[in-house]
């Protein structure tokens, strides 16, 4: 044995906003995220423990026009392409909400839940997405980068949802 002491067994679960607090049912600790104007997560059910406030960037290509400006504002994308998660996903509100701040509906070229692919996409098909800034940072490179909206203060809270009778296991 490597280690002695409790077994982990990590799974990845995709799930909308509304869906994580179910997932302590079948597993002792849940990593969560959600936006600061989501709904609390239900105090009745799960113990909340923040781990960290992340702000959100938008992330362009390189040699993308807006990549040389430091900061961005929501109607400098204004006619910009996106790729965004699907409906319902944490992150989903935050394209909607910029292009609101616009003036202008959102032009969605792709949907995928997966920052790692939504970076591709940037690289290559000229669209832009918004990533989280710290989870994001190691798709920096390769000719994409990260940019700040200046007049949001857009972030994810991102937390470990568990059941309180989980929490009064000594292994977990």
């Amino acid at each position: 044995a490597l280690l002695d002491g409790p077994r982990l067994r990590l799974t990845d679960a995709d799930v909308p906003h509304r869906d994580f607090p179910a997932l302590t049912l079948d597993h002792d600790l849940v990593v969560a995220h959600r936006l600061a104007h989501d709904p609390p997560w239900p105090r009745e059910r799960v113990v909340a423990t923040p781990l960290l406030a992340e702000p959100l960037d938008v992330a362009l290509a390189v040699d993308h026009p807006l990549a040389s400006r430091d900061r961005l504002v929501a109607r400098d994308l204004a006619d910009e392409r996106w790729v965004s998660v699907h409906d319902g996903f944490p992150l989903a509100g935050v394209v909607t909400h910029l292009a609101a701040l616009a003036g202008r509906a959102p032009r969605i070229a792709h949907r995928v839940n997966d920052f790692a692919t939504a970076a591709e996409l940037v690289r290559a098909d000229g669209v832009i997405a918004i990533l989280p800034r710290i989870t994001a940072r190691s798709l920096t490179r390769d000719g994409l980068v990260l940019r700040p909206i200046a007049e949001t203060g857009l972030v994810r809270h991102v937390d470990v949802l568990a059941r309180p009778d989980a929490l009064a296991s000594r292994a977990v």
